[in-house]
């Protein structure tokens, strides 16, 4: 085919020996062709460099629609949390910007979100699936998961296209959209370098650590032994019912950091007022700072933009009909972003003294 003239389906189905209406299932993946029809027909497709034309895709989406009617194609939210937290409800502001982010990405691509609440009013997990296999709906986003102790979701993978938001579900190889935990404490140590600090303390709850795979733990720990020995701060990553702050100044007391890393943002007041108080009066950075209003310093992840990624992931393979779980878990993952904050300034030099 020469560059200039667009390769159509018309000239696929001629190649193939097939009619263009096979061409059309078979580029969509559909079931009702065999697998290896499916196979031919696009390898011969992207032999020819065949592209399809988004603005027919658009126009065929709403050909059998009256007119004024918008797409209806609807992709459910799978969340832990109850039906009170829902939407711009959302308690926690990353959650809360992932939801956002995913009900606008939907109403661009022609979806509309419908959410679904684990547990709340006899819904089970195993009951969600079956509503959703009968409305026809075989796209799925779920939520974060917030807690430490998960009961496994009873739902019929293979029936789904499926993608978890903000952390990994390890009961399938579902793939998943997640900050990159790992890049964002290299960064943390990066940045408090530069700004004069040494003796970088981590501070996490041993539950956060565990869903999190330890991600900022294992980055703290590499970057501890890059470090003398002089300057290494050993984390703390016990359990949340240990008594705060009280553990954590016996921890500051033996272990002198001049930084400490946390989850700062809900309890920053507070975190500022203990810092305050202890010897060296260490500096404080959030590993995920809530609000970029130059107090806390740390790390702010784009929820809205793990929001989209989730949703046009999801809505790519259900345009693509690819659904059940791949063989191989695919992981997107975001970096965050470091800002600036009144909790991490400069660190300025000690002060030499002149001999007389």
């Amino acid at each position: 085919m020469s560059g200039a003239t667009p390769v159509t389906m018309k000239h696929i189905a001629a190649q193939a020996g097939v009619d263009r209406s096979t061409v059309s299932l078979a580029l969509r993946n559909h079931p009702s062709l065999p697998a290896k029809t499916n196979a031919r027909i696009q390898h011969i497709a992207r032999q020819m460099g065949y592209r399809p034309n988004p603005l027919v895709a658009a126009l065929m989406m709403h050909r059998a629609k009256p007119l004024g009617v918008e797409p209806t194609a609807t992709i459910a939210y799978v969340t832990e949390l109850p039906a009170d937290q829902s939407g711009l409800r959302l308690r926690n502001p990353v959650q809360r910007a992932m939801r956002q982010g995913l009900a606008l990405r939907a109403s661009a691509l022609g979806f509309r979100i419908e959410e679904f609440h684990v547990g709340q009013a006899g819904m089970s997990s195993a009951r969600i699936s079956d509503i959703l296999i009968a409305r026809g709906i075989c796209g799925i986003v779920l939520g974060p998961r917030t807690g430490e102790k998960h009961e496994p979701l009873h739902i019929d993978w293979d029936r789904f296209a499926c993608v978890s938001l903000g952390s990994k579900y390890l009961e399938e190889k579902i793939d998943y959209v997640c900050t990159d935990h790992y890049q964002n404490m290299r960064l943390i140590s990066e940045r408090c370098r530069q700004l004069g600090y040494r003796r970088i303390g981590l501070v996490l709850r041993k539950e956060l650590s565990e869903l999190l795979e330890h991600r900022f733990h294992s980055a703290c720990l590499l970057d501890q032994t890059d470090q003398p020995m002089g300057e290494r701060c050993a984390p703390l990553i016990e359990p949340h019912n240990l008594p705060w702050p009280e553990r954590t100044v016996e921890w500051c007391r033996a272990e002198r950091p001049d930084v400490i890393v946390s989850t700062i943002s809900e309890l920053g007041q507070e975190w500022l007022k203990l810092a305050a108080g202890l010897p060296g009066r260490p500096a404080v950075v959030s590993v995920s700072v809530e609000e970029q209003n130059g107090v806390i310093a740390g790390i702010f992840q784009d929820g809205a933009q793990l929001g989209a990624m989730a949703l046009e992931l999801v809505a790519a393979r259900v345009q693509h009909n690819e659904i059940g779980v791949r063989p191989v878990r695919r992981s997107y993952l975001l970096d965050g972003v470091w800002v600036e904050g009144i909790s991490c300034p400069p660190k300025k030099p000690k002060a030499r003294h002149k001999n007389p």
